[in-house]
């Protein structure tokens, strides 16, 4: 954490410095004007110059000078809060559970949080600047994906706002993921990208299609047990048909009918 907050504080305390510089050429400017128009100065007028005696103008001078370098610094302090601000909601997105992806306007990477480069299985550089489409999803799915980028980039996003698809990793496995999107727009209203989090929910949907198969199985056999039951009960009640039929005629041959023998 002290090396990123280095990394970041550095370049601004450039700002500091060019404000000194800036305060010095301004208590030096009169001096260095006088110079370049006359071509020179003696001695004691470069001095009167650079420190003048009058009072007021002197104090005038030093309120100024104190200003610059006191903007300076101010200025410096809030680039470093925001920088700090960025690297901490940075942060707090890698932490996170689900992908986090930020998409310009041509669909190109210019934000994924950590989970999101570890399910890819890439660096955040060889995600960054990417086209999305083009690099991280099926090719089957690349031309639709990319109209659905289009509904959203031209206002149509609410049959969007919630879209399921597959991505690819850098292995070629392909995960099922669940995207709730949100366009992006400046303050003129213009489209600037798309921020989407996403979940994997690709073990869900495993098991979802395995319990399905499991249902559709047992309803297959269901059917062809209810088949045999059905089935098994016709035959029962043929055979018992039968037999009162057998019954019947054995008792029209046989008895009291037969008349006196031979």
């Amino acid at each position: 954490m002290p090396e990123k907050s280095k990394k970041i504080s550095g370049p601004t305390r450039r700002i500091a410095v060019v404000g000194i510089i800036i305060a010095i050429l301004f208590w030096l400017y009169e001096p260095l004007l006088h110079l370049y128009l006359i071509g020179r100065l003696g001695s004691g007028e470069l001095v009167s110059q650079i420190f003048p005696p009058d009072l007021n103008e002197l104090w005038m001078r030093l309120l100024i000078v104190f200003l610059i370098v006191f903007f300076s610094f101010y200025v410096q302090s809030a680039v470093n809060k925001l920088r700090d601000a960025e690297l901490r909601l940075k942060e707090y997105m890698d932490v996170s559970g689900s992908i986090l992806i930020v998409l310009d306007g041509d669909c190109n990477v210019s934000f994924i949080n950590r989970y999101g480069r570890d399910l890819l299985g890439y660096n955040e550089e060889d995600v960054l600047g990417k086209n999305w489409c083009e690099n991280f999803l099926p090719e089957r799915l690349r031309e639709y994906v990319t109209r659905v980028f289009n509904a959203i980039k031209s206002g149509e996003e609410g049959p969007f706002e919630f879209h399921e698809n597959h991505i690819i990793t850098k292995d070629g496995e392909e995960r099922y993921i669940l995207w709730h999107n949100a366009a992006l727009r400046d303050a003129k209203g213009e489209f600037t990208g798309i921020v989407s989090s996403g979940m994997d929910i690709t073990e869900k949907r495993r098991m979802e299609e395995a319990l399905r198969e499991r249902l559709d199985e047992l309803e297959r056999f269901r059917k062809a047990t209810v088949g045999r039951e059905l089935r098994f009960a016709e035959i029962k009640e043929e055979n018992l048909r039968l037999k009162a039929e057998l019954e019947k005629g054995g008792g029209l041959k046989g008895g009291p009918d037969k008349g006196p023998g031979v």
